[in-house]
Formats: structure tokens, sequence, C-alpha cells
């Protein structure tokens, strides 16, 4: 981690303390908090060079979802509102011990620092042999449509390369609600009629924390021969929590 920048290690000092509460406004008022170079240029290249290596054995998973809201499975192409998911995955089990990436998500004060931020009295890391933590690769074509997070875990994301076009993450901060029925907006979105879609810049080495449940995104198709890659630190609110098998088996075709 980029010590230097981000002093997350000394979560009592004045200047770290300052930064808890600006990102905190931050994800309060946008509905993302944004935090570039949080690794240092080295760890990045090591980042990079692991998922480079693990790319060939990535298991790919192609789904389309008539329901934003996770629900409504529908074969390929059937429904013209669906959202399209065409990703790549490694899982926490093929990264090595010594993984940059492992380390990171193995971090405590990541761990407390992601907690601080997002106001949550405690969070866990995962303890899912495969999803805990886990590379995100796009291809040329690849794209993750429209949709919710699970409320159950907070997902928190290292952008480490950039596609050669296309791979841009959008998101509508706020769009679910408890108490009105928003199929109307988030269709709006689908069909690009909505103005209040963000599309932050993030550059590899740039960790993200966004409220996945409430906020409507996804990422646009890639374009080109360079992969977008991305780590998905996943957290929840309850100790020991493994997914499901239904998500073990779609994303990386198998249960263990």
């Amino acid at each position: 981690m980029n010590l230097s920048r981000y002093p997350i290690a000394t979560p009592k000092s004045t200047e770290t303390q300052q930064l808890i509460q600006d990102c905190r406004s931050e994800l309060s008022k946008s509905g993302m908090c944004v935090l570039p170079d949080f690794v240092s240029a080295t760890t990045l290249a090591h980042m990079q060079q692991e998922v480079r290596s693990l790319s060939p054995d990535a298991y790919h998973n192609e789904h389309w979802r008539t329901s934003p809201r996770g629900g409504g499975d529908s074969p390929v192409g059937e429904s013209p509102k669906a959202t399209r998911a065409s990703i790549w995955a490694i899982a926490f089990d093929q990264m090595n011990p010594d993984s940059p990436s492992r380390q990171l998500y193995e971090s405590d004060h990541l761990l407390n620092f992601v907690s601080a931020i997002t106001d949550e009295p405690e969070l866990f890391r995962c303890v899912d042999p495969l999803v805990s933590c886990h590379f995100s690769v796009f291809r040329d074509g690849d794209e993750l449509g429209w949709h919710y997070d699970p409320k159950t875990n907070l997902v928190v994301t290292l952008q480490l390369q950039d596609a050669s076009d296309g791979g841009q993450f959008e998101f509508a901060n706020n769009v679910r609600s408890h108490e009105f029925d928003d199929t109307e907006i988030e269709l709006a979105i689908i069909e690009g009629r909505y103005d209040g879609v963000q599309c932050p810049d993030l550059r590899p080495g740039t960790l993200t924390i966004i409220n996945g449940y409430s906020s409507f995104h996804r990422v646009t198709p890639v374009l080109g021969a360079r992969e977008r890659i991305v780590t998905l630190l996943n957290y929840s609110r309850t100790p020991n929590y493994c997914f499901s098998d239904n998500i073990r088996q779609r994303f990386f075709g198998r249960l263990t």
C-alpha cells in the first residue's frame, strides 16, 4: 500500500482521521470513494504480472439478467431489456501464497480502514475459498451489465489494468429504494435516458468503494486486445461468510 499517501497503518493519527472523514464525505455525497495510487507502482506491476500469468486459466461466464435486482436469468439474448454479463474470473485459491493482491486483502489495516469509511461497526473478510478475493478479467467484447450488489457484502475494487478501449465503470447513485418502485429509473438508465450516470476516471492502482446495493452500476463493453483487469475484495457484515453454490458455479465453474 502507498502508506505515504494513505497512512492507514496509523489510524489514530490526525492525518489518517482527516483522510477517513474526507472519504466518508465523498462516499455520502457521490456514492463512491475513489483513492488513486493506493498501491505503489512496483506493487501494481507485480499484481499485473500475477494476473497475466493466471489469465490463461481464467473461467469464462456469460449470462443475461432480465431483472437488474439479480433474478430472472434468461437464455442468451432472449430479452431485449436484459443486461449482459461476460467475464473471465480467477479465483482466490488460484493466487500464489505470496500474492500481493492476497496480502492486500488479508491486511487488517485495510479492513479497519474500509470499516471506518463505510461506518460499519465491524466488517469481516469472507472465508469463501473462491470468491473472497478474486480477479475479474474483461477481454474484447466482454462487459458487466447494469446491476446491484447483494446487501450481505461490501465489494471493494482495485483497478489493475485499463482496456485498450471501453471498459468504463459507470454508476447511478441511490437508485434502489425500499419505499418506491424504481423500475422506470432503472429502465431509463439501461436505455441511456438518465442524466445522473457518473463515469469516474479509474486509473490503474485506484481503489474504489461504492454502495453497490443501492447504486445501479455496470462496466461498458471492452474493445481491443488489452484486457481490463480488476481485483475484487469482498467483505461481509457477518463473520464466516461464504457465497452460494450458485455464485461459485456460475462465475468459477466449480464449487471447491
